[in-house]
């Protein structure tokens, strides 16, 4: 017969420890959610407004005080566009849904040919990213246009079968402050689409 012998102490610790450590997990995440409205705060955004296109199949939410502007048509490839501008004119971007015949990797391939065709293009970055399980990927790069402005573009790329869901934001480099992600994420974590 084996005996087993527990040392009280370490029990009583490693209790503690796993008990704090769910007790974390817990507070983290609450506290996300009062971080999202901080950041809003913070970036002077208030709160959100929730839009609808597409017959329903997209929602989203953008800062009450943007203006967006929808496009009924723009093209075979895009079925879906709206421009969105902040109250200031600091943020400026777009939300896309793309008619995809191929992948996202052969979709972002081509896109960045064209950004590259157009405009001076630096420190371009790919991450992966998911939305509602969806797989999709994070690209951000400066770019230089044509009067030789700077600016810091944030895009994200999420794909749904046949159909691409791209949420860009463009920020002048001398406006840029990494505050704005935290808007950029509420954003883009908003969007629902079929």
């Amino acid at each position: 017969m084996k005996v087993i012998v527990i040392n009280k102490k370490r029990l009583g610790v490693s209790l503690i420890i796993i008990g704090l450590m769910f007790l974390m997990v817990f507070f983290e995440l609450n506290i996300q959610k009062s971080l999202r409205l901080t950041a809003l705060i913070q970036n002077n955004q208030g709160s959100l407004k929730s839009y609808a296109a597409m017959k329903g199949g997209l929602s989203f939410k953008l800062p009450e005080d943007w203006t967006l502007r929808e496009k009924s048509k723009w093209g075979e490839e895009i079925l879906y566009r709206g421009d969105f501008t902040s109250k200031d004119s600091v943020i400026s971007g777009s939300l896309e849904v793309i008619a995809n015949r191929s992948n996202l990797s052969d979709y972002m391939t081509r896109t960045r040919q064209v950004l590259k065709e157009n405009n001076e293009l630096l420190n371009y970055k790919t991450a992966n990213i998911k939305l509602n399980e969806r797989n999709g990927c994070r690209v951000s790069y400066t770019f230089h246009n044509a009067s030789g402005l700077s600016y810091i573009a944030e895009e994200y790329l999420i794909e749904a079968g046949p159909k691409i869901l791209r949420v860009s934001f463009h920020v002048r480099e001398d406006n840029y402050r990494e505050s704005l992600e935290a808007i950029y994420n509420i954003v883009w974590e908003s969007c629902t689409f079929n």
